[in-house]
């Protein structure tokens, strides 16, 4: 990204840049280049310095406004001096790691990672921590800071904590919490924190009385500091009906204290029989540590909505205000009758609106809608609100239709509540959510903090969300909170402008104006060379015969099958199942599922609306027009002629023509449908998303929705002629029915692996598939024995092609097989499936290193595996006959014969190690999490450590025995991406910036000066991943873009004639002829992760996910065989 320039209130654009870089454009999925070229045109000056700030669709806020701070952006707390501190927030709800804050001008990063990774020597990461649950710092009025967090743990468990700093954030000493979600005080004005905010701790205590609704036992607790310690009083037990407290979009604060007492309020459950949702007060009493005065304020409509949650204010006087929260409905305002009493009466409930959404019959009739309070009191007793309000037909945005947006109103004292100003519009009409914060500072001016989720991006996330949800993947993907953006107003709210550096200074500060930081331009490498980059042919050499996951197989008859999977996979038998070949595909796309009818007639279906057909066994398969994009799960073939597919947003498909023509079959649910059934033409069962089950009897001219006793999806069902009928899907669940699923009961499994295919058969045989787990079942459905299936991971696939002869498949291209109905299993696939996580070329082999301490070398004559242990490894280096790998845990193992034995060393550090370099036969250096920087000059035998950086790092390469570099930085663009740089083979280290916020993956050079990284990059926004490629000339000093990509870059390589190869995500890979001066994608084949690469004896080697080894060559070579 370019610089800004801070121009007194406006954030004034850039001037644009030409992008001096060709990049060739490759039609297929997830490989296409994006030119590093600048962001459109924006909206004037006047409309990106103040409110209202209307999203545009697709736009980021750089694109639009220019908008693009050096600061994180996130909610501010103020010290005693005014200086705001804000904690570092990414697009996820997860990361955060440090405090940002100015000092002498500048943005400086407070680190308070180290502080937990000492406290919980298993830390993994932060959670809650960004977006939704986006809690800031809290200052007493003595200075000191606290930084309320949870953590998750290496054995899946979550732990809180509350930090404290008695030096401006600079140091923190970490306090352990109990159990539960938990939330503090916060500083709203007039409430006095003298030490330790109060604490309120809550846990689940009884199922929900209705969905989506949840019901828990509230504690609250005011702890204090003794002698440098935290001193938690007892927990005291508040109710067994709470709601959850407001943490969540809107974030009011729940409790305010003066003195030797706190007030704070909740909301509650319904009482049996009764509607609505109770909101109520109560005082806690530090002396004596009790609740006193529980009392009901006021019931909100809508029954036990957990988003009822009210929030609570103090003015001068001491009086309390309360607003408590509606869903949809106007939020309601009262106060205390008497100062600092919650006890003496309070006023009546009165709405704080009443417009805003129109009539669409008669626009003069309008009623108030709104969510999510933030709720603040100035130092004029001036109340000030924020909410999400829905609006139509009372302003120009999107012509009139109804959309979400974030308005201000404010109530002066004595006085009443005015009409909402829209701060935030909504990009688009419909849903929309803000996860907005409020906060402000003791100049009386307000700070809101926001993003922006809706539109069709957010169709878009939940339409991939499913995808993945079928394959059993998880990808990095775009954060959940984007478009975020820290707001300021200066004249209690009537105007809001973008946050400037000056705005987060101590009062009196003289700072530098705020710019940011450059992103590495456009342009070209040292190198030119002209020539195109050679055609190269792909084969698997793991697994065999190939590695892409498969997702639906059907038979047509006992022998001849189909089986289709990612990547537009689709492969053949006709020995039922015991060999497997090729059959061309039109199409890149994944595909999910199969149906066959006859001998030779077949339909598949798949991403993007894929249909494809074959009249002829499968020699041609040709592309119909579905007349939809949206991705299509599964098929059922109830004749030759009559199919039907179902797919995402409630898709319903059919044809009565064999495929030739598809017609819509509309039903009220909207949510994904994985999974399609026919018992003949008329009886019909779709199974799909939130336990949701819809059936016909008429032939699907109207479908009902039956119940399912479940929430969880359900991936597949199954229904025979006699009535019974089988539903399988997430977290084990499996239900059964007798009368063609009318009504379902639940079977017990024993198992919480996702269930994602399943199977009857008329002899009354069933099963079910998972993880790696099968299920079988006869007679009556209810009893299930479980079997282990020899697969890596997810197996969507399963066919019954006779009583006992069965057939699962899934990922990796694991295809298994029984001859005893599921008894027993043989794997029908050759080669490891560990994943790999790097590869190297020397001496005319290939070693790689994976998960489960597996080592790989291949030659052309030999392919040889290996184990170091169980720990996953992550780096592995050569220098002649030596070797290190590293990996998870600190683990560290060597060979001295080439590969042919290895010794585990002892650990180093107990910090996962990710990549090792050896410059000298003695001198290895290897890197890794929490800025681990280990430097060894004897082999591995003693290491010393090097403190730069405390991101993590990632990848690490020596051009020669002098000249190195390392890589790292923070998941979800957290931080900026860093390299670090060494002239002296480790002795020293300094650091480089790459203008990127994200992390760097891998590093490549090919001498001192001239190398290439590939970069995950969050954008200057930070709402999505990128792949870029960015190099250097003059030894990591300086870097420039050579191409950007839409999926993650995980590996780079470059020989010294300038041909060199990228590869990342979804099969992402990268050809290059000229040094990186144009990048062309290419078409390995596959979908999976490729993690790493290398290019040894004229050919290019690809290595990733589920084990996946490809080869790539010019000639007619052939590749090594596991």
């Amino acid at each position: 990204m370019e610089g800004l320039a801070v121009i007194g209130s406006k954030w004034k654009r850039p001037p644009r840049r030409v992008a001096a870089v060709h990049v060739a454009a490759v039609l297929f999925a997830a490989a296409t280049l994006l030119l590093a070229a600048p962001p459109a045109a924006h909206a004037s000056e006047a409309e990106a310095a103040f409110s209202p700030f209307v999203l545009a669709l697709g736009m980021g806020l750089y694109e639009q406004y220019g908008y693009a701070p050096s600061y994180t952006r996130n909610v501010p707390a103020f010290d005693e001096q005014g200086r705001a501190y804000l904690r570092s927030r990414t697009a996820s709800g997860a990361e955060t790691s440090y405090v940002h804050a100015r000092q002498d001008g500048v943005w400086v990063r407070l680190d308070f990672l180290t502080a937990l990774r000492a406290a919980y020597p298993s830390f993994v990461k932060t959670v809650g921590a960004g977006g939704l649950r986006s809690d800031s710092l809290v200052f007493d009025r003595q200075g000191r800071a606290y930084n309320p967090i949870s953590v998750r743990l290496k054995d899946g468990t979550t732990r809180n904590a509350l930090l404290v700093s008695w030096d401006h954030c600079r140091t923190w000493v970490v306090f352990k919490l109990p159990k539960g979600t938990f939330t503090t005080e916060r500083w709203v004005g007039h409430n006095e924190l003298d030490g330790p905010p109060f604490l309120a701790f809550w846990r689940t205590s009884s199922p929900p009385d209705l969905p989506g609704s949840q019901t828990n036992t509230l504690w609250v607790t005011r702890p204090r500091l003794e002698d440098g310690r935290l001193v938690l009083p007892p927990l005291v037990k508040v109710t067994d009906r709470c709601l959850g407290l407001s943490r969540d979009s809107g974030g009011a604060t729940f409790a305010v204290t003066r003195g030797d007492k706190t007030w704070f309020v909740w909301s509650e459950t319904a009482p049996p029989g009764k509607g609505g949702t109770p909101q109520y007060v109560a005082t806690y009493d530090h002396a004596t540590g009790t609740v006193k005065g529980r009392r009901r304020l006021v019931t909100t409509v809508r029954r036990s909505d957990p988003h009822n949650k009210p929030g609570i204010c103090l003015d001068s006087s001491g009086r309390l205000h309360v607003i408590a929260g509606g869903h949809g409905a106007p939020a309601l305002y009262m106060h205390s009758l008497a100062p600092l009493s919650a006890d003496l009466g309070w006023t009546k409930p009165v709405p704080v609106l009443s417009t805003g959404w129109a009539s669409k019959t008669d626009p003069a009739v309008q009623e108030g809608r709104q969510t999510y309070p933030a709720f603040v009191c100035d130092s004029r007793d001036t109340l000030h609100l924020v909410t999400r309000q829905w609006r139509r037909g009372v302003d120009p945005y999107h012509d009139g239709r109804g959309y979400g947006a974030l308005v201000h109103q404010s109530c002066p004292a004595g006085g009443t509540w005015s009409e909402p100003t829209v701060v935030v519009a909504g990009a688009a009409p419909g849903y929309s959510v803000f996860f907005h914060k409020l906060a402000l500072d003791a100049r009386d001016r307000l700070f809101l903090s926001c993003s922006y989720q809706g539109g069709p991006e957010l169709k878009q996330e939940r339409a991939a969300g499913a995808a993945l949800s079928v394959l059993g993947r998880t990808r990095l993907r775009p954060g959940k909170y984007r478009s975020r953006m820290l707001l300021v107003s200066e004249d209690g709210g009537a105007t809001w402008r973008f946050a400037e550096d000056a705005d987060l200074e101590a009062p009196g500060a003289r700072g530098v104006a705020g710019r940011s930081a450059a992103s590495p331009p456009a342009g070209t490498s040292a190198l030119q060379a002209t020539a195109d980059p050679s055609a190269v042919a792909w084969s698997w050499v793991n697994p065999l015969p190939q590695g892409n996951q498969f997702t639906g197989m059907a038979f047509a008859g006992r022998k001849r099958g189909w089986a289709v999977g990612t990547h537009g996979t689709i492969l053949t038998t006709s020995n039922a199942g015991l060999s497997w070949s090729a059959q061309p595909s039109p199409v890149v796309a994944d595909l999910f599922d199969i149906a066959t009818a006859g001998s030779t007639r077949a339909w598949t279906v798949g991403a993007g609306g894929t249909i494809l057909r074959t009249t002829d066994g499968g020699r041609t398969w040709r592309p119909c027009v579905s007349g939809t994009t949206r991705d299509l799960f599964s098929v059922c073939a109830v004749s030759t002629r009559i199919v039907w597919a179902v797919g995402d947003r409630g898709t319903i498909l059919y044809t009565r023509n064999g495929g030739r023509t598809w017609s819509p079959s509309f039903t009220s649910s909207n949510v994904p449908l994985f999974g399609v059934s026919f018992a003949g033409s008329r009886h019909g069962l779709i199974a799909g998303g939130k336990g949701v089950l819809l059936y016909t009897r008429n032939g699907g001219d109207r479908w009902k929705r039956r119940r399912s006793l479940s929430s969880a999806p359900l991936f597949s069902v199954a229904l025979l002629k006699n009535g019974r009928a089988v539903a399988a899907g997430g977290e084990g669940t499996l239900v059964t029915s007798t009368d063609r699923g009318w009504t379902w009961r639940k079977a017990r499994t024993r198992t919480k692996d996702a269930l994602r295919a399943v199977r009857l058969v008329a002899s009354g045989r069933a099963w079910a598939v998972g993880q790696r787990t099968v299920l079988r079942s006869s007679g009556r459905l209810r009893r299930w024995t479980a079997r282990r299936l020899p697969v890596p991971g997810p197996c969507g696939a399963f066919a019954a092609v006779s009583r006992r002869t069965v057939l699962a498949a899934g990922a990796g291209g694991a295809i298994c097989r029984s001859t005893n109905a599921g008894k027993t299993w043989r794997s029908l696939y050759k080669g490891p499936r560990n994943g790999w996580n790097d590869m190297l070329g020397a001496g005319g082999e290939i070693w790689a290193a994976g998960a489960g301490g597996a080592l790989l070398r291949a030659a052309p004559d030999a392919f040889v595996r290996q184990k170091v242990g169980d720990a996953g490894l992550r780096g592995i280096a050569r220098h002649g006959s030596r070797g290190w790998v590293v990996g998870e845990g600190g683990t560290i193992a060597t060979t001295v014969d080439a590969g042919a034995t290895w010794s585990v060393l002892t650990p180093p550090t107990a910090e996962d190690l990710e990549a090792v370099a050896a410059p000298s036969a003695d001198r290895v250096v290897a890197v890794g999490r929490a800025g681990t920087l280990l430097v060894s000059d004897d082999g591995g035998a003693s290491w010393r450590a090097n403190d730069m950086t405390d991101v993590d790092l990632l990848s690490l390469t020596f051009s020669d025995a002098q000249h190195g570099w390392a890589g790292g930085g923070a998941s979800y663009g957290e931080t900026r991406a860093e390299v670090l740089r060494t002239t002296d083979g480790g002795a020293t280290w300094q650091q480089a910036d790459l203008g990127v916020w994200g992390r760097v993956h891998d590093l490549c050079f090919i001498d001192s000066s001239r190398g290439w990284a590939a970069v995950e990059d969050w954008g200057v926004d930070g709402d999505r991943p990128q792949g870029a490629i960015l190099a250097t000339a003059d030894g990591g000093l300086t870097w420039v873009r050579q191409a950007t990509t839409a999926a993650g870059l995980l590996a780079v390589g470059m020989t010294q004639d300038g041909a060199g190869w990228a590869c990342g995500e979804q099969g992402l890979v990268l050809q290059t002829a000229d040094a990186g001066g144009t990048w062309v994608a290419c078409d390995a084949g596959t979908d999976v992760a490729l993690r790493t690469l290398a290019v040894e004896g004229g050919r290019v080697w690809l290595a990733g996910a589920d084990g996946a080894v490809l080869c790539g060559t010019t000639s007619q070579d052939e590749a090594p065989s596991p």
